[in-house]
């Protein structure tokens, strides 16, 4: 990890101190979150919604930490051989450096029990999987505030699952194409930036988003050519004249 930093191969050096965390979690059994303070509680509610036409599941996870909603993943697999959901959260939970108290489901797919016995021999703690019909009528009597919260969050993932298949995009690039005031929806994205160490030494990197999704063959690494002195303005002109115009740079 260290030889990768030093390299500045900064998602390889990412990717080993990912591993490293998986691996001791693993050896230690301690793959849950911290229980041992009191009314600590963490849920994952993974949806899942097929595209008949293209034969592949959409997935969408969505983390809660004492109440609070964040770290949004969307993925998708071909219902092909043995691919089923159940196959997915096996390898989900299993590449992931923690694993919740509670997992709710959008359906239920029959192999809770045997999915729970799974996950309680990777991690050695209990996972208590739920599985949740979101369509089902709620009556406010029948339900307290907290379950009808449980089930708006799972329908909000639907949704959000049900409108990429109909547009073939996320819905954020609507949203953005809208703040921004585009003619047209942003399909490509690149993202640029600049790090100096010191006065000496300056680089500059290029992300791409595709649609939304990061597109790792379209990231670019730049070493500062034309500014010998510090200055993001003049490094960033470089970097962006040489990203779209290349000729321009040999």
């Amino acid at each position: 990890m260290k030889i990768a930093s030093d390299n500045r191969d900064y998602e390889r050096a990412i990717f080993i101190r990912d591993t490293l965390t998986r691996l001791q979690n693993l050896l230690q059994h301690q793959k849950m979150e911290d229980n041992s303070i009191e009314g600590y509680k963490s849920e994952e509610y993974i949806g899942f919604l097929e595209d008949e036409n293209q034969n592949n599941m959409h997935v969408m996870t969505l983390m809660s930490k004492n109440g609070v909603i964040n770290d949004m993943k969307k993925y998708q697999f071909d219902m092909l051989g043995d691919n089923s959901i159940e196959n997915f959260i096996c390898q989900y939970y299993h590449s992931s450096a923690k694993v919740p108290n509670v997992i709710y489901l959008s359906k239920s797919i029959g192999e809770e029990i045997n999915l729970q016995r799974v996950l309680y021999k990777m991690t050695g703690a209990d996972v208590k999987i739920n599985p949740m019909d979101p369509n089902y009528l709620l009556e406010e009597h029948q339900y307290k505030s907290n379950d009808i919260n449980k089930f708006s969050i799972m329908q909000l993932i639907l949704n959000n699952l049900k409108t990429y298949i109909e547009k073939n995009h996320e819905p954020a690039l609507d949203d953005l194409q809208k703040l921004l005031g585009l003619k047209r929806l942003p399909y490509i994205i690149d993202c640029f930036d600049i790090s100096n160490f010191g006065n000496d030494f300056a680089v500059g990197a290029c992300t791409r988003f595709m649609n939304g999704i990061p597109e790792k063959q379209g990231y670019r690494k730049f070493k500062i050519k034309k500014v010998p002195y510090q200055n993001d303005f003049l490094m960033m002109e470089e970097i962006i004249r040489r990203r779209y115009s290349p000729d321009k740079f040999k």
